[in-house]
């Protein structure tokens, strides 16, 4: 085993003070926008500053990463497959319309075939990023192919604590984890001495989302596989991918950066980059700075009315908590948004159409926090 595949990986939580460089940059999508919004109407979609490649005629493109190492995406889903020496690892098992053919059958095992070529496994690692059943759900078929094509090979489950109990309560249509990573101990599979895949659990989207991370080696550059945190090229999905908790989702990314990578497998958008990250963390670290400002920037008549309203008791808005954080919230994301827009509208695909989302949900959690990065 190589150097690179013996270090033990120790994350750092404390979070690092930042100063975002808010030089703007003149997006002209975004201009035409915020005249349209000064004149009641809509915004048109902005055009994707990032033209993605079409998919291969039998519906997935499988895109060689460094030797042995690949990467599967339908279009939607990814997934991350090694195979070496008789040892196959595989990440996630979408299931979503896209991951299935025509005729019925699964893309991803369509890919797989190919990867091993006539050769036959003889150990294989179904590894689950997280629990969510769209990144895992077609599980129980894969396996079952596994065991009824490769007989002689022995099938393992990888996984977290907090997945196993999670398909346990809910879906027992899912296989369960056998095998577990934690925080204290990676689980590492060795493929030969310039070859393995470390698998962390860094959370960020849930709580315990599994990291894989091939490091750099003579056979070429590290690779992480990050799931739901990080798109590349795309703005965070709504709720910054459904992150359940805020301050994780940045630590997520930090902890991230301090690997050695140059690429990562995504569970949405495009092969990245480690630019990629250092985008998306820095688009989220902008919000924060533009929601901060933005608080300073509104009309103080805004919060007097709304305060004078809820306090009415002729008032329908008396006592309603929820419109009184709205109307206040609402006014600064709107000031938000177009910092927001004006800054990435043509970097990041998507940010005109969650930026304002993005606000407005920064504004309410800074109000309640006293998170600073």
């Amino acid at each position: 085993m190589s150097s690179a595949c013996l270090f033990r990986i120790i994350f750092v939580t404390a979070v690092i003070v930042f100063h975002v460089d808010a030089t703007q940059q003149v997006c002209q999508p975004a201009e035409d926008c915020i005249a349209l919004l000064a004149d009641g109407k809509p915004c048109p979609l902005f055009p994707n500053p990032s033209r993605p490649s079409p998919l291969d005629p039998q519906g997935f493109n499988l895109t060689l990463i460094r030797p042995d190492v690949f990467s599967y995406s339908d279009g939607i889903y990814f997934s991350f497959i090694i195979y070496r020496n008789g040892k196959l690892a595989v990440i996630d098992f979408p299931d979503f319309f896209s991951s299935i053919a025509p005729d019925g059958s699964y893309r991803l095992l369509t890919a797989i075939q190919s990867v091993l070529g006539q050769s036959t496994p003889r150990k294989i690692y179904m590894i689950y990023s997280h629990f969510h059943v769209d990144h895992v759900g077609r599980a129980a078929s894969v396996r079952d192919f596994f065991k009824q094509s490769y007989k002689g090979a022995t099938v393992r489950i990888v996984g977290t604590r907090e997945t196993k109990n999670f398909l346990l309560r809910n879906r027992d249509d899912i296989p369960l984890p056998q095998i577990f990573a934690s925080r204290r101990k990676p689980f590492i599979i060795s493929f030969s001495p310039t070859l393995c895949l470390k698998l962390l659990v860094i959370g960020g989207h849930v709580k315990s989302d599994l990291l894989g991370y091939v490091p750099p080696s003579s056979d070429g550059v590290g690779i992480v596989n990050l799931v739901d945190i990080i798109n590349p090229k795309e703005a965070p999905l709504p709720q910054f991918t459904i992150a359940m908790n805020f301050e994780k989702f940045i630590v997520a990314q930090q902890q991230l950066l301090k690997l050695d990578f140059d690429v990562i497998n995504p569970g949405h958008g495009f092969i990245g980059s480690r630019k990629d990250v250092e985008n998306n963390l820095n688009y989220v670290k902008f919000v924060l700075q533009a929601s901060r400002e933005a608080a300073q920037e509104a009309d103080p008549s805004v919060q007097v009315n709304t305060i004078q309203k809820f306090f009415n008791p002729s008032a329908f808005e008396f006592f309603n908590n929820p419109w009184a954080f709205g109307a206040i919230l609402d006014a600064q994301a709107d000031i938000c948004f177009k910092k927001v827009i004006r800054r990435w509208g043509c970097i990041l695909i998507g940010v005109d159409v969650v930026a304002r989302e993005h606000c407005f949900i920064v504004s309410l959690y800074d109000f309640s926090s006293t998170f600073r990065i």
